[in-house]
């Protein structure tokens, strides 16, 4: 049973028993004899009373516990005040139902509330040492191809009566008729015949 109910319980028998006082017995009360105790041994321990537990001396680290036994001190501070204001009996009882009720409905609350929280759905775990998929319509070998794809091998050339160095596959050279282009061997070669690097393909680098 929850500490709620237990404690809604036992309002409502506090309730019960603080009311009017009980009817007299039918017959004689009969003397109660009190009986002494028997004298312990001088070997034998004596056992020490329990102590009664000290109220708030132990205090919950779990936020969501503490702040419901707040709002339980609450309530039950709150109707305790509205019993001590009461002009008659049936105020006092009022009071303690309403402390019941708000319990109970407290109760309610925190089952729904754990009731939604089994129901959710986990978050999917994340599988180790799973291979990361590229991007679709990306191909990782045909880029890096790309990526490192060297220039066309060939001899450096230019345009007869020109000023411009291609290299092979450049946009520029490709214009240049074969019969009308000066090939060099090497782009010192180029240099000293007075030719210079085009902008395009960038035969120095």
């Amino acid at each position: 049973m929850s500490i709620l109910a237990r404690l809604a319980l036992a309002l409502a028998l506090t309730a019960a028993i603080s009311g009017p006082g009980a009817a007299a017995p039918d017959g004689p009360v009969k003397p109660v004899t009190p009986v002494s105790p028997a004298p312990a041994s001088a070997g034998a321990p004596v056992a020490e009373p329990p102590q009664p537990a000290t109220p708030g001396a132990q205090v919950p680290a779990d936020p969501v516990v503490r702040a419901l036994r707040e709002e339980v001190a609450r309530l039950t501070e709150a109707a305790a005040a509205a019993e001590a204001a009461a002009p008659d009996e049936m105020a006092c009882v009022r009071a303690r139902l309403e402390l019941i009720t708000q319990l109970l409905l407290l109760l309610i609350r925190l089952q729904e509330q754990a009731y939604l929280r089994s129901q959710a759905p986990a978050p999917p775990a994340p599988t180790v040492g799973s291979p990361r998929r590229p991007p679709v319509g990306t191909n990782p070998k045909a880029a890096s191809v790309r990526m490192a794809a060297p220039r066309p091998p060939g001899p450096l050339f230019g345009k007869r009566g020109g000023n411009k160095l291609h290299r092979p596959g450049c946009v520029a050279g490709d214009r240049i008729a074969p019969g009308d282009r000066v090939v060099f061997a090497a782009l010192p070669q180029a240099l000293a015949a007075g030719y210079q690097p085009c902008r395009i393909c960038h035969p120095e680098r």
